[in-house]
């Protein structure tokens, strides 16, 4: 967290659980510690872990860093920052296979590599075209507010329309749902009014994950809000053009946060 949001600044250790049917994903210690971190990785190994989706073992990556698509500035800065961060030791649990999960790795999974070109660099400017570079390929808009086969992966909604359910590990008889970011009045997009209400609301930030309410955890948002009210203005109202311009889709996901099935 940052401490824009009154929130002391950790290291990049890792730790965050994600489960879904394949398994149980806990995010990896990403400091340059050399036992339990990145330290050991060249600059190579780990280009090679963004862009194409491949391990140091040559293994396919379950996709969740769907960076592939990068500018070649955009891919050299993120290893340069990760390198220049203080090494913390600090060893995370290694990811627990269900059966569907093993199934998935051994016949389906295989390392995602860019599908289209890949730009050495990109003007950074306010226009809906690049508003299209951050929601694909840097903020990963797309891939939380798509609806997907969260036991393949495979995205099966409309683009940007939300609907991805998953569950909250702060309370399991919850599930938190992405809403339609298009401009329909079921998304959220038209409630904002203009771009400069877009703008606002991206700065403002919102409620972190795993909070906690009269002593009991409560299921915070996935979002990354502090990461997000980061960005310039411009970036925010290049995203904004971006959705903008997407055909609006109806679709009303409900409240973000709903009883479990």
């Amino acid at each position: 967290f940052d401490k824009a949001f009154g929130c002391e600044e950790v290291p990049l250790t890792g730790g965050f659980e994600i489960i879904i049917p394949p398994g149980t994903f806990t995010t990896p210690n990403i400091t340059p510690d050399e036992e339990t971190g990145i330290g050991k990785f060249t600059d190579a190994e780990l280009a090679r872990a963004l862009r194409h989706g491949t391990g140091r073992d040559g293994r396919a990556l379950f996709p969740f860093m769907p960076f592939q698509h990068l500018t070649d500035e955009d891919l050299v800065a993120v290893i340069s920052y990760l390198k220049a961060q203080p090494p913390v030791k600090k060893q995370q649990p290694k990811r627990e296979l269900s059966f569907i999960g093993k199934a998935v790795m051994a016949l389906v999974m295989e390392p995602e590599g860019p599908t289209r070109e890949v730009l050495p660099t990109r003007k950074r400017e306010a226009t809906a075209e690049y508003g299209k570079y951050l929601a694909y390929d840097v903020a990963n808009c797309y891939g939380c507010h798509t609806d997907r086969d969260l036991k393949s992966g495979a995205f099966i909604g409309e683009s940007f329309a939300g609907g991805l359910r998953f569950p909250s590990d702060a309370d399991p008889s919850k599930i938190l749902v992405t809403p339609n970011l298009t401009n329909h009045a079921t998304g959220m997009l038209a409630r904002y009014n203009s771009e400069e209400g877009f703008v606002a609301r991206m700065k403002a930030g919102g409620s972190v994950p795993n909070g906690t309410r009269n002593g009991k955890p409560v299921p915070g948002s996935p979002m990354p809000w502090g990461a997000i009210a980061q960005m310039s203005d411009d970036d925010l109202r290049a995203i904004y053009l971006f959705l903008n311009s997407l055909d609006p889709v109806d679709k009303d996901t409900g409240p973000s946060v709903q009883d479990a099935e």
